[in-house]
């Protein structure tokens, strides 16, 4: 969907030196495990064509709530700390459920990848409103992002927790 001054949520590393004002782009993931890639291998294979490659995108969350998964994600169960970027995006936008990807196994004969991850490509919502909490979904974005606010979160022991 195309969107204009909307907002979301991105977490970095806390080293990293993004400032309010910038513009944030994506970088080339470093995927850090074989399995990881081959996933994003398949994603690509099965990667219906009026959808961005991934590795083009800006990926994002819709909300400070569902920032926890994110983390979870990112981090496993490490104790860290991490910036959480609030972002003004324009341009092009799609949710996806996050937890066809997040559920695979390492144990998943190819087959099952591969539906697994065209499920991915099908779970597409359309309406912000259809978010749910409970449910994992990730935002793919194509187009300008600037940075509009800064947090600084710490994840403690597979937890969010600001008063740390």
């Amino acid at each position: 969907m195309r969107v204009e001054r909307y907002t979301v949520y991105r977490i970095v590393p806390i080293e990293s030196n993004i400032k309010v004002g910038d513009n944030v782009y994506p970088k080339d993931c470093r995927i850090d495990s074989e399995y990881k890639q081959k996933i994003e291998n398949v994603l690509e294979t099965v990667r219906p064509s009026r959808y961005p490659q991934r590795y083009k995108c800006l990926f994002v969350c819709y909300s400070k709530d569902n920032v926890y998964e994110w983390a979870y994600i990112k981090y496993g169960r490490k104790n860290t700390t991490y910036k959480l970027l609030t972002l003004e995006v324009s341009g092009e936008l799609f949710w996806f459920m996050s937890d066809c990807y997040n559920l695979l196994g390492d144990k998943f004969t190819q087959e099952q990848l591969n539906k697994a991850c065209t499920n991915y490509w099908n779970s597409m919502i359309e309406n912000k409103n259809d978010l749910k909490l409970d449910k994992g979904y990730e935002g793919l974005f194509v187009g300008d992002a600037v940075v509009k606010g800064i947090e600084y979160k710490n994840y403690v022991n597979g937890e969010s927790r600001d008063d740390v």
